[in-house]
């Protein structure tokens, strides 16, 4: 694992430059029965801009899980000169899938299918969106996940997810290459034992595999991240 540590260069961070969000943004999309809701949020000025997708959580509050969470996260990104673009994805309570459908109530596979759509679709994006035509940087793409969206990051970034209930969940591989970079905020660990009784029957796909990433990344964990419901390893896990 030696050779995947590298030590990254600190950047001075700039002066706030002013920002606009654009909301909501409806992007079609075949492979579900209803489509993506957006948000975008850019500097107001400026070309050649830095994109960042943002994967939300799956947890219980009715909007952070959504395209309207991590307002401050947001803004300063944005603020740093990057296009902030936020999916709502499957599992969001606020139009996200009904839970009736199969894949619920995480949706880990059509969350990654999401990701993917957006940058398949960044050109679409520039036209529905007059603001950002022109001046986003389709090579330069970075991806932030929190919770389960840190999973979802990851996997875009090389880690690898088996589920011990699904036989056609094994060593699934979602690699990204378009993605260059990436932020994983508490996301969850290694699944099996470390799961609680109730997560490994009911969330057995919280068990991904990070030996295989392959894109540089950050990963913020909290020594006080304490979670029971999921977990019986605590803050280590």
């Amino acid at each position: 694992m030696n050779n995947l540590i590298t030590k990254a260069e600190v950047l001075p961070m700039n002066n706030a430059v002013q920002t606009i969000s654009i909301d909501p943004v409806i992007l079609k999309a075949p492979f579900r029965p209803i489509p993506m809701q957006l948000r975008i949020t850019a500097p107001v000025s400026g070309s050649e801009l830095p994109i960042v997708l943002l994967s939300h959580g799956a947890g219980p509050s009715l909007y952070l899980s959504s395209k309207d969470g991590y307002a401050p996260l947001v803004s300063f990104l944005a603020g740093q000169g990057f296009v902030v673009i936020q999916p709502t994805h499957a599992n969001s309570r606020v139009a996200g899938l009904s839970h009736e459908l199969p894949g619920a109530p995480l949706f880990w596979r059509m969350r990654g299918k999401e990701m993917k759509h957006i940058l398949d679709n960044l050109a679409v994006l520039e036209d529905m969106v007059p603001l950002i035509a022109g001046r986003i940087d389709h090579d330069r793409v970075a991806a932030v996940g929190h919770s389960k969206g840190g999973q979802t990051v990851g996997m875009l970034l090389g880690a690898r997810l088996t589920d011990p209930n699904d036989l056609e969940a094994i060593d699934v591989d979602v690699y990204e290459p378009r993605v260059k970079a990436g932020v994983l905020l508490a996301p969850p660990g290694r699944g099996g034992d470390y799961l609680s009784d109730y997560a490994r029957e009911n969330f057995s796909e919280l068990n991904p595999d990070y030996l295989h990433l392959k894109t540089q990344s950050l990963v913020v964990i909290g020594d006080d991240d304490v979670n029971p419901f999921i977990t019986v390893a605590g803050p280590e896990w």
